[in-house]
């Protein structure tokens, strides 16, 4: 019996589902059966692929992490396999995946900024804007990513990578730092400890973006933000198994020289997985811990960018 269905999923979110399969389908399956279900578009290209797993109470759950729901909105094939400990499969569900993007409109009152020499500070630049502007005025060499440019403002250098460290006198009252990034610039954020964290983002203005760490104030010591332009920069990726695993962590020598902006971790289906944690261990090597999904099966990827 296949059972058709649509699923919604909102574009760039974490989604999961429960589905509860028929009951002549459970009436046949236990929790030692696998599931594996695939979402294609017309050509047959594959658009995401949902981790899916047998429950013991025979229903199946579904999920996708933000990353491969990034994708483009619009109505994909899917469908369900069930594979039991013999080896017997069988369609189950089938249907179609409508991926959405947001449709409503937040509606706020335009801001004309008003004019300003062209040497001068536009007003909308934030205090941690121009608290940064001043930092690095007083000490180049110390925030060597930031320069002064164009209105006064935080201007994005013209080297392919940018690096600079801030500390807690860097922030706003509010736990944020401001920063203006150009087309296809990708940012991350490392702590004292050379740990990947992931703070709020938020479009405040013309080609600049607020970072919000309230989270993690009061800073301790010296933070790192890596900036790099994606289109065109390099990558550096490495096939390992799990022989490579070392008390759950892989030590990966990229050699890019920098704070990475972006690491993927790819199993051996092709899923992103999420890393427990992320470290920074010199310039051209993290470790990343994988303690949640130890030991794996076949070979996976790392993608370091």
């Amino acid at each position: 019996m296949v059972v058709p269905i649509i699923l919604y999923i909102d574009q760039r979110t974490d989604w999961r589902m429960l589905l509860i399969l028929p009951l002549a389908v459970q009436a046949e399956i236990d929790a030692t059966w696998l599931a594996r279900c695939q979402i294609r578009g017309l050509s047959s290209q594959l658009i995401a692929e949902p981790s899916a797993t047998v429950l013991p109470n025979k229903s199946v759950s579904l999920a996708l992490n933000r990353v491969q729901t990034d994708t483009k909105p619009g109505k994909y094939a899917f469908d369900l396999l069930l594979q039991s400990p013999l080896g017997d499969r069988r369609k189950t569900v089938q249907g179609t995946a409508i991926i959405a993007s947001t449709v409503t409109i937040w509606q706020v009152p335009p801001v004309t900024p008003p004019a300003v020499p062209p040497d001068a500070t536009p007003p909308w630049l934030t205090d941690a804007v121009n608290s940064a502007i001043a930092t690095h005025n007083a000490n180049p060499s110390a925030h060597p990513g930031l320069i002064t440019g164009g209105g006064g403002g935080i201007a994005p250098a013209t080297i392919p990578s940018r690096q600079f460290s801030i500390t807690q006198s860097d922030l706003a009252t509010d736990g944020s730092f401001a920063i203006a990034l150009e087309v296809g610039e990708g940012l991350s954020v490392w702590d004292d400890a050379g740990f990947y964290v992931e703070p709020s983002i938020e479009v405040i203005g013309f080609n600049t973006i607020e970072v919000e760490l309230i989270d993690f104030t009061p800073l301790l010591g010296t933070w790192h933000i890596a900036i790099v332009t994606r289109f065109g920069s390099p990558r550096y990726e490495q096939l390992f198994t799990q022989s490579s695993i070392v008390s759950s962590s892989i030590m990966i020598t990229h050699g890019l020289n920098k704070y990475p902006s972006r690491v993927d971790i790819l199993s051996e289906a092709g899923q992103v997985i999420e890393a427990d944690s992320i470290q920074y261990i010199s310039a051209n090597a993290i470790a990343v811990n994988l303690a949640s999904v130890t030991p794996i099966t076949g070979e996976w990827k790392a993608i370091i960018v």
